[in-house]
């Protein structure tokens, strides 16, 4: 099955520290949606200014093409149109805000059966889990202050905490608290309430 971890939540929760340490564990790819913001983005958030839908939706579509392009380097075409996956990679894992459903929307990718791809349209399909880091507005201030050479300005805790939207019944959604946690308590709660284990 070819499978998205998202780790989502607002800024200073603690996406890309867990999401290095689990993608290390399960030896999979680890991408950090930070590195997919266009400058002018990066500027407004160095600013203290929260993004929009305009600038997040370009963005959010950007993310999902490379990981489909990560996904399909992993098939090889057989038996005329079908196409068999042998993947190296199967698992990625994602550090990505995705605060609101619609932007969750947009990452998701998942039809019956998981896995197909139809060569003359290049569709890819993939299971998608959103595990939701969480803490206290106190402690993600504090993380935010003691970064350095990052972009994200602590004013910006707040507005993402405003933006965050997410409901107890959304399907694939795990929450996970980053509050007094190690690193290595929390990716061993995400590995096993996702049944990640390799």
């Amino acid at each position: 099955m070819l499978k998205l971890i998202v780790l989502m939540g607002v800024c200073g929760a603690g996406k890309t520290t867990i999401g290095l340490e689990l993608a290390s564990k399960l030896s999979a790819v680890f991408l950090d949606a930070d590195h997919f913001h266009t400058t002018e983005a990066k500027l407004k958030m160095t600013k203290g200014i929260p993004l929009s839908d305009s600038d997040r939706f370009p963005w959010l579509h950007n993310i999902k093409a490379h990981i489909i392009s990560l996904f399909q380097a992993n098939f090889s075409p057989k038996y005329n149109d079908s196409t068999i996956c042998s993947p190296s990679h199967n698992l990625i894992i994602l550090a990505c805000s995705a605060l609101k459903l619609s932007y969750r929307a947009i990452l998701t990718c998942d039809i019956e059966p998981q896995i197909y791809l139809k060569s003359s349209t290049s569709l890819l399909f993939y299971h998608t889990d959103f595990a939701l880091l969480t803490c206290s507005t106190r402690t993600l201030i504090h993380r935010l202050k003691a970064r350095t050479n990052h972009f994200v300005n602590d004013l910006l805790v707040e507005s993402q905490l405003a933006t965050l939207k997410t409901d107890s019944s959304e399907p694939n959604l795990f929450v996970f608290s980053t509050e007094n946690n190690s690193i290595t308590h929390v990716v061993s709660e995400i590995i096993l309430k996702l049944s990640l284990a390799p």
